[in-house]
């Protein structure tokens, strides 16, 4: 018996989702009974305080302002070129006689 192996070469493009977040910031001014804890929103959002000191008879820290940030998910499509290779095995049988 007789094998010959044969390697096949295909050149292919082929198109692939590629999901990609985006961030987007929007500042609010805080109020006085902001309570500079870090808050999940009901749209999924999270909600940071940015702190600073601020100079009273003795010094505290206030809330200034909140940071909300939203992510969206956005699709791309992206082409791949390449080259795939499939190896093919050949079987000769020899008889005797």
């Amino acid at each position: 018996m007789h094998a010959k192996k044969r390697v096949e070469v295909e050149k292919v493009t082929r198109d692939f989702p590629r999901h990609v977040e985006h961030a987007e910031v929007e500042r609010i001014s805080a109020d006085e009974n902001d309570s500079g804890e870090v808050e999940m929103l009901p749209d999924g959002s999270v909600s940071i305080p940015i702190l600073e000191e601020e100079l009273v008879v003795t010094k505290r820290t206030v809330v200034r302002e909140r940071i909300v940030i939203r992510k969206e998910t956005v699709t791309e499509r992206e082409r791949v070129e390449t080259e795939l290779r499939r190896e093919r095995v050949e079987l000769e049988s020899e008889r005797a006689e």
